[in-house]
């Protein structure tokens, strides 16, 4: 059972039309627990950067996380880079409809990208896992990054937990390449690679893995049994939607021990 081609159709159902891909934005902000904690920590970020900045989305996807920034502060300069040029090319064309000038998407592997002091906050979610060699990305994004500038990213854990997300990634076709990542591992090799500190905690505690089992695992495994059920949908998250609200907010504001996911924050 695997999560992105059934995340890349639904995708490509809502993103082919401006009122569509908002409403899409909505659904991911609201049911997918990393961008509950992502937006947090971008909201804590942005409290100290109310002036014009320059960020970079590394691997955007669908741009969720570009629009979340421009709509927090629309002074904010913030460039998309995803390695998927049909992705590229649809974030733009929205932008553009929406007459959004301050965000750009652009082509490029984050394995080579690299701009000299060029950002104040560089964004990751969920990306590295897919990456050959992760300690490269981590030199692009220092070197990447001004002064004083944030590197902010989310990835899965290597831990044992009441669930198990790495089976909805791509593995047969070779696409992930990492199954999660240790805490103390990613502290001492952002630091080895500059960052003067490192800070990071544990998401997808036992409220988010209810909620991720609830959101994701099983529509996922009911739209590989019958793609049809994509019509009864909108039924089950309206049914579902109220009880992931609660568990989203309950994991985004407890502290945890263990988790599935973890966010870091290295300090340049």
């Amino acid at each position: 059972m695997f999560y992105d081609p059934v995340k890349d159709m639904l995708g490509g159902m809502f993103t082919r039309h401006p009122f569509l891909r908002r409403v899409f934005y909505r659904l991911l902000d609201a049911l997918l627990l990393r961008s509950w904690h992502m937006h947090r920590e971008i909201k804590i970020w942005s409290k100290e950067h109310k002036k014009a900045t320059h960020i970079l989305d590394a691997g955007c996807g669908f741009g969720q996380y570009s629009y979340f920034l421009h709509k927090l502060n629309p002074r904010y300069s913030i460039l998309g880079l995803d390695i998927k040029g049909d992705l590229v090319c649809r974030c733009n064309s929205f932008y553009r409809e929406r007459k959004i000038s301050n965000v750009y998407f652009k082509t490029g592997d984050i394995n080579q990208y690299r701009q000299e002091s060029a950002f104040d906050l560089v964004v990751c979610a969920d990306v590295l896992e897919y990456v050959e060699d992760e300690n490269k990305v981590f030199k692009n994004v220092y070197e990447s990054l001004k002064e004083n500038g944030i590197f902010l990213m989310s990835v899965p854990t290597d831990g044992k937990t009441m669930i198990n997300i790495h089976q909805f990634r791509f593995r047969e076709e070779g696409n992930q390449l990492h199954d999660g990542y240790n805490m103390s591992d990613l502290k001492i090799r952002l630091k080895k690679v500059g960052f003067k500190k490192v800070r990071a905690r544990y998401t997808y505690g036992k409220p988010g893995q209810i909620s991720w089992m609830l959101s994701t695992k099983w529509p996922v495994e009911l739209l590989r049994l019958w793609k049809g059920m994509v019509v009864l949908l909108p039924i089950y998250f309206l049914l579902i939607f109220p009880v992931c609200l609660i568990l989203n907010f309950m994991d985004t504001h407890m502290g945890h021990l263990t988790g599935a996911g973890l966010i870091l924050k290295g300090y340049k």
